[in-house]
């Protein structure tokens, strides 16, 4: 069940990979390019989920695709899923993060945008000054006399940089919020052609060699379990 639902958040980030430019009144919000760790070794994201939304809405309606899903519905349904159900920004970008070399659902992190920080600690039941109090926040060892709402998808939780992070791994989410952005690492014309983009898969060959090949598999047999 875990690997599924990580997995239609990576199909829902890629499916619709337009690569459209961004237009002059876009939304002034943090880009993901600024909360992924620049050691990631597979990262997808999209940098405006209303945006794709619609756009991915107009496709389907446009060329009749039958669809099991609307994209805004898989969103709703994904936030609703983690609990998630206030403080998110509308307009912001989400981003998916292996930060291993080896594809273990552990290894993943997940980056959402802030709209209110104060209603997106809430969904959990801790204050932002319990979530921002340490690094990373354990759901599952909280400080005396916090009792969070625990969530078995995620453990952990970190801010950086308007994103909340959610993992399950401590190592892996400490990783996510110290190490350079991946824009820091990036070439400037990189940087550039990843703020145009709606959506964008990044792989970092050096630490995954796989990657390729590993995300057209995970893709396939996605596909095959959503049949089951």
């Amino acid at each position: 069940m875990q690997l599924r639902l990580w997995g239609a958040i990576a199909t829902l980030l890629a499916l619709f990979c337009v690569g459209e430019a961004v237009g002059e009144d876009a939304h002034e919000t943090k880009h993901v390019l600024d909360v992924i760790p620049g050691d990631a070794a597979v990262v997808v994201a999209i940098r405006d989920a209303a945006d794709l939304s619609r756009r991915g809405d107009e496709l389907i309606d446009k060329t009749k695709v039958q669809s099991p899903f609307r994209l805004t519905e898989l969103f709703r349904w994904l936030t609703d899923y983690l609990g998630i159900s206030k403080g998110l920004d509308s307009q912001g970008g989400y981003a998916l993060m292996l930060l291993a070399s080896e594809p273990r659902f552990e290894s993943l992190v997940l980056a959402v945008p802030i709209g209110d920080l104060d209603e997106l600690a809430a969904n959990f039941r801790i204050t932002v000054e319990q979530l921002t109090e340490s690094e990373t926040f354990d759901l599952a060892g909280p400080p005396p006399g916090v009792k969070p709402r625990r969530n078995s998808m995620v453990r952990y939780l970190a801010v950086r940089n308007k994103h909340l992070l959610l993992a399950i791994d401590r190592k892996c989410l400490e990783s996510a919020v110290r190490e350079p952005s991946l824009r820091s690492v990036l070439k400037e014309g990189d940087q550039r052609s990843f703020e145009k983009e709606d959506a964008f898969v990044f792989a970092n060959l050096h630490r995954a060699p796989g990657a390729r090949a590993s995300l057209a598999n995970s893709a396939e047999r996605l596909a095959d379990a959503s049949t089951d």
